[in-house]
């Protein structure tokens, strides 16, 4: 897989150990593939899943979980979306009970790309009473053969048929603490760090597909003939491509 799950990771563990400009670079790169579920497919194993475990994730857990993601031998998913709880991730309802040294898991997440198939999942859940929701989470790591983990059938969607994605349901899941991703309660911070990464690598990918619609359009629009002329003998259509266009190269 020429090290592409693991671009600026370390390469201690898997990874090329480049800086995150490079990472943008194979995004672009990904971004001509006629098949948007590639990217997608690999970016949750690269740049959604995965950044928490590389930056702040204890030796072990790096030995478990992040070296064979990044070497291609488990798959890896995120789970922060549920049924009351999508852009609003404070309000996550997943709770992680202390049991001793192990960790009770019990909730579900949706929209879950790489569900069906996934080994681990990044979870994030409640795992303290702090009042405030922004220091009661935590990351953790979760095997998904474990008993108590249930998975729904790959849900149908418009598009991104390639890309799987489903809904998980825990139930008394139980996994040690030492799973945590970095300190306990600081899972809320992690995961917006975590998703700057994903956000960044998204409109990475999306840049050669925004030039291959804008070059598909110049070439209709000069083809389509109306009124005695192309459509793009029109000011306003003129217009309106230069704009797309320069708010395009302004990415």
């Amino acid at each position: 897989l020429l090290g592409i799950f693991g671009v600026n990771k370390p390469a201690g563990y898997g990874g090329l150990g480049l800086d995150f400009s490079y990472s943008i670079a194979i995004a672009e790169e990904l971004g001509r593939i006629n098949c948007a579920a590639i990217p997608m497919a690999i970016a949750v194993q690269s740049d959604m899943a995965t950044p928490a475990l590389s930056m702040h994730g204890s030796d072990y857990l790096k030995r478990e979980f992040l070296h064979a993601t990044l070497d291609g031998d488990l798959v890896a998913c995120l789970g922060v979306s549920e049924a009351c709880a999508g852009s609003d991730v404070a309000a996550i309802r997943t709770t992680a009970r202390w049991h001793g040294n192990d960790l009770i898991i019990d909730g579900s997440k949706q929209w879950i790309t790489n569900g069906t198939q996934a080994d681990w999942i990044c979870l994030l859940a409640n795992t303290n009473d702090k009042p405030s929701p922004y220091r009661n989470k935590s990351l953790i790591c979760v095997p998904l053969n474990e008993p108590g983990v249930h998975r729904s059938n790959c849900i149908e969607k418009l598009g991104m048929h390639s890309s799987d994605t489903a809904e998980i349901y825990f139930n008394n899941v139980r996994v040690p603490s030492r799973n945590i991703i970095g300190e306990e309660g600081h899972g809320f911070v992690y995961q917006m760090l975590q998703f700057q990464d994903e956000r960044l690598v998204a409109i990475a990918v999306l840049l050669e597909p925004m030039q291959k619609i804008i070059d598909m359009t110049i070439d209709y629009t000069r083809q389509r003939r109306v009124f005695d002329g192309t459509i793009l003998d029109n000011q306003v259509c003129i217009i309106s491509i230069l704009f797309f266009s320069s708010f395009f190269s302004n990415l």
